[in-house]
């Protein structure tokens, strides 16, 4: 529809055009010129006729002579107008020719429905083509960036996501060796794991270290004849007590986990106040007593 609406407007535009510049030639009656001008209007295949007749509706030029104008109309048309010409559809506009209000003549423009339609087709098809290519360069474009930008940033989440403190990660080379930011992240990305892969292999060490001089410490600690005890600093909490506490002391050693001062049963009470801040001082003070 806007492709007719258009067209009927290019049309209607060069009649016009061909109204105005017919003035002169019809006021000096120069035929050659009028001619001339029709012929301009006949350039095309599409166009079936056009001639400029006077108010008495006779052709005064020319071109298309063949035409019998009592199926002509005096009226003016400045839309097209549908008729049969030669066996065909044509679509006529009449323009009158105007000298300022003066009504000189008509001119005939039409042009053929067939070709229209053709002349529809051929800019379908470029439009169509135009469309095609528009969206053949977005998918291209569109894929450009999954492939330049998204994919990458996929396999490098996906590396990261598999990936495992128990072996360096290792991102694939041509994504480190990108100059943009993905390449920047990835580098990133590669050191920080590096660190701290680094980092857990040493704690599994120190750990592993830790485990063998706790069990070490334990085999001392169970074979002499000798109460060794571990407290934290505030002398709160046994953290551990070797098992001769019992057959020394004659205590359970689950009580003395639940009450670090459950041992004081076994010393007499006057000596209670004076033990306690005995120890407390000592400990404070990182000092061994006996």
């Amino acid at each position: 529809k806007q492709f007719i609406k258009f067209y009927n407007a290019q049309l209607t535009q060069h009649v016009n055009a061909l109204a105005k510049g017919s003035v002169n030639a019809i006021r000096t009656k120069e035929t050659k010129t009028l001619n001339n001008l029709m012929l301009i209007a006949l350039q095309s295949n599409t166009y079936a006729y056009a001639f400029i007749a006077d108010l008495d509706n006779n052709i005064i030029t020319d071109i298309n002579t063949d035409i019998k104008l009592n199926s002509f109309s005096k009226e003016t048309f400045f839309l097209p107008q549908e008729k049969i010409y030669l066996g065909k559809i044509v679509h006529e506009i009449i323009q009158p020719i105007m000298d300022n209000k003066q009504h000189l003549a008509n001119i005939h423009v039409a042009y053929f429905k067939d070709s229209f339609e053709a002349i529809k087709n051929e800019n379908l098809i470029l439009i169509y083509s135009f469309v095609f290519l528009t969206l053949f360069i977005l998918t291209f474009g569109v894929l450009l960036i999954i492939n330049k930008i998204i994919a990458p940033v996929c396999q490098l989440t996906r590396t990261i996501t598999e990936g495992s403190l128990e072996k360096p990660l290792r991102i694939d080379s041509e994504i480190t060796v990108r100059s943009d930011e993905i390449g920047d992240l990835a580098k990133a990305f590669e050191g920080m794991t590096s660190q701290l892969y680094s980092a857990y292999h040493k704690l599994k060490e120190d750990g592993q270290t830790l485990k063998k001089s706790e069990k070490q410490f334990r085999q001392l600690a169970e074979c002499i004849d000798e109460v060794i005890w571990l407290k934290e600093s505030s002398l709160q909490q046994i953290l551990y007590i070797s098992p001769t506490y019992e057959a020394i002391w004659g205590l359970s050693i689950d009580k003395m986990y639940e009450d670090s001062k459950s041992w004081l049963e076994n010393v007499h009470p006057e000596d209670h106040q004076k033990l306690q801040q005995f120890t407390k001082i000592n400990l404070t003070k990182n000092e061994p007593y006996n």
